[in-house]
């Protein structure tokens, strides 16, 4: 067979040139990367639209910018409250395919609904985690319930965590753009 000796020389000449032909992305890659995303909204329902496309998109950069460093996770009793560097730590481990406390892979997240209920209201003095009286000289925040549906797909497994019901976003203006002061969550179901 005349061909085996090309074969072995295209082989061999492939092996010996700077980057193998084999390998992916080689460096005549001209696909630029995706342009960055702008985190500066001057709209809290764009901020809450920003916030579905970062979170499924798992945009942790982005994710980052869109929360405020005064951000509170309240979620339902007994489990206590946490901050922005909590939150930080539990999105990149989902976002960048690491495991979780729970040796769960978070594969893929669809951001299936994000409802607004009512309208935005500012946040009353009175309210125990964002009010006024315990975040002076903070710019003034905003409240809205919204009804979630987020899915999370496990990898490796045929399963699929769901997080549905009812959640308060707390907003703020921090220098001309809004971010995510907190979240409260008041979803069905166990944990």
């Amino acid at each position: 067979m005349k061909f085996r000796p090309h074969l072995a020389a295209l082989l061999i000449l492939a092996y010996l040139t700077p980057g193998c032909i084999f390998s992916p992305g080689g460096d005549n890659n001209n696909t630029p990367p995706p342009p960055p995303i702008d985190t500066c909204v001057k709209d809290r329902d764009a901020l809450i639209e920003l916030f579905r496309t970062v979170y499924a998109a798992r945009n942790l950069d982005a994710y980052r910018e869109i929360l405020s460093e005064d951000y509170l996770f309240i979620p339902q009793a007994p489990e206590e409250p946490y901050n922005y560097d909590i939150e930080i730590q539990i999105a990149e481990r989902m976002f960048n395919g690491l495991e979780g406390n729970n040796t769960y892979i978070i594969s893929t997240i669809s951001v299936d609904q994000l409802e607004a209920q009512g309208v935005w209201q500012p946040t009353p003095e009175n309210d125990p985690n964002f009010g006024q009286a315990q975040h002076e000289g903070a710019p003034a925040s905003f409240k809205r319930n919204y009804l979630i549906d987020i899915k999370f797909s496990i990898s490796g497994r045929d399963l699929i965590l769901r997080v549905q019901g009812s959640v308060n976003f707390y907003v703020t203006d921090e220098e001309g753009c809004y971010k995510i002061l907190g979240l409260e969550d008041l979803t069905v179901g166990t944990p």
